[in-house]
């Protein structure tokens, strides 16, 4: 901002310089007459009369005019003739630039002629209000330039960075942190928009520390994951295979120990969607399948036998397996954990789609909350102290979207919580 008062001192310095000379131009006064030099004038002429050119007032001849009392011309000089122009006493009325002292010449009581001179007064006014109105309008451009070259400095030195720093903030807003921000050290903001520049920097570096950090947790949790569901998977095929040997009471210890490797099983499905980048990024390829291929999917993660099963029609439905697989399992061991009761599939056909509804009878939810258990991270009041990250109805619903279908979440008057799947017809 230092940069800033040299120009600014330069300006007021112009206007103090040019409002000095125009208050002292215009308080100095005009000369004063000079009758000293008319009374020579008129002595001289007294002097020689009848004989004015003996006077010696040849060299005044152009500031000097004289008329006898008859109003005629008087020569100046030995021979002279009369002033040319100057016929009588009204032409003697000089005007414009001129003042002439007037003053008669009299001999022995006697006024014999007139006298006009000029003494330079008009002109001395005329070149006094020259000069002023030389130094208004020298101080009046000077003011006007250094004017126009303070607004040009200002708008280099501060309107154009100012415009560098609004498509810097809206780059680094838009998430853009690769450009740097460009700015002489010159201007007046140089050294202060570097912090600008030095917080961008810093947020990129953050930004990919925090990138990193999250790519090695996912890693990490993939690798745990990995690691869990193999053993997990193993002692529940092994309790599920002891089951068909032992007795009745060792068989119903095996029961629980199967129930709690699927609890786990489940609880490492949530770690791995709360901790996935986006369900955006889960590949979908809708293919036919027939409606018996989608009982099949039921079925298969029915793994309790809980489900009770009706006809359906007879259609193909457009959806992706492995997909609609996860939908179905997400839904069914929702079921287990929140109901542990048996569960009923229906359907039927709408206009564009097939209905399939799983219906159990357990305590259901709240009604105001039938819409928002599909959203992320929302569970019903009821799950309080039930294992869970919110997360599955949520991806179900986020699949069924992107496989052309829906799925919505209702309470039957007989009780419980029934879950439609609406699939497209092929």
């Amino acid at each position: 901002m230092r940069r800033l008062s040299v120009p600014v001192a330069l300006l007021v310095a112009v206007l103090v310089t040019g409002m000095c000379t125009l208050a002292l131009l215009g308080t100095r006064q005009a000369p004063g007459a000079d009758t000293a030099r008319i009374n020579d004038v008129v002595q001289r002429l007294a002097a020689a009369w009848p004989h004015p050119e003996a006077a010696g007032l040849d060299g005044m001849a152009d500031a000097l005019r004289v008329v006898d009392a008859a109003g005629s011309p008087v020569p100046l000089g030995p021979g002279a003739a009369p002033p040319v122009g100057y016929s009588g006493l009204g032409v003697m009325q000089w005007t414009g630039e001129h003042r002439p002292l007037t003053s008669p010449v009299v001999v022995d009581g006697r006024t014999v002629a007139w006298v006009w001179l000029d003494d330079g007064y008009t002109t001395a006014v005329a070149a006094h209000q020259r000069a002023l109105a030389r130094a208004g309008t020298a101080t009046l451009v000077l003011t006007l330039v250094l004017v126009l070259a303070l607004v040009g400095w200002l708008g280099v030195r501060v309107l154009l960075p100012f415009k560098r720093l609004e498509r810097f903030a809206a780059r680094v807003a838009g998430g853009d942190l690769s450009a740097p921000l460009e700015m002489d050290r010159a201007n007046a903001f140089g050294a202060w928009t570097q912090s600008f520049d030095l917080l961008r920097t810093e947020l990129a570096a953050s930004r990919q520390r925090e990138a990193d950090a999250q790519a090695s947790k996912e890693a990490l949790i993939a690798q745990i994951g990995h690691d869990l569901r193999t053993p997990v998977a193993t002692i529940c095929a092994t309790a599920e295979l002891l089951q068909l040997t032992e007795d009745s009471p060792a068989r119903e210890r095996l029961e629980v120990v199967r129930s709690k490797g699927h609890q786990v099983d489940a609880l490492i499905s949530d770690l791995f969607r709360a901790h996935s980048s986006q369900v955006d990024a889960l590949s979908v390829s809708p293919a036919d399948l027939s409606s018996r291929e989608v009982v099949a999917l039921v079925r298969q993660a029915d793994h309790r036998q809980l489900v009770e099963a009706t006809d359906l029609p007879q259609v193909l439905v457009r959806a992706d397996r492995l997909r609609l697989a996860q939908v179905i399992d997400n839904v069914v061991q929702n079921s287990y954990k929140y109901a542990g009761t048996p569960i009923r599939l229906t359907g039927g056909l709408e206009t564009d789609c097939l209905r399939l509804v799983l219906t159990d009878a357990g305590p259901g939810v709240a009604p105001d909350e039938t819409s928002l258990i599909f959203a992320r991270g929302q569970r019903g009041r009821g799950a309080v102290g039930v294992p869970g990250q919110g997360l599955g109805l949520f991806t179900c619903a986020q699949l069924m979207e992107r496989m052309g279908g829906h799925i919505e979440a209702s309470l039957p008057d007989t009780g419980g919580l029934a879950i439609t799947l609406y699939l497209p017809l092929a």
